[in-house]
């Protein structure tokens, strides 16, 4: 399993996993982030789906910044 902290989550202590709190930051730009988005087909999703990904590439459902509304790693902010 990936920590939550992989993906730009952050996960207050003392809460149960329906009351977590999330803070998305682009990985690119530092920009906060808007959702998730797929790097490779655009999809776009409010929770982050670890099982969205690609044959052959290591793209895939990551944050979306709220900024320039890219897949983190292909932000445009910078």
């Amino acid at each position: 399993m990936v920590p939550p902290t992989a993906f730009g989550l952050e996960i207050q202590k003392g809460r149960s996993a329906m009351a977590q709190t999330e803070t998305l930051t682009c990985a690119k730009c530092g920009g906060p982030g808007d959702g998730w988005k797929c790097a490779i087909c655009g999809s776009v999703a409010s929770e982050h789906d670890a099982g969205h990904l690609h044959v052959g590439s290591d793209r895939y459902c990551t944050v979306r910044c709220a900024a320039c509304d890219q897949a983190d790693m292909l932000c445009t902010c910078v």
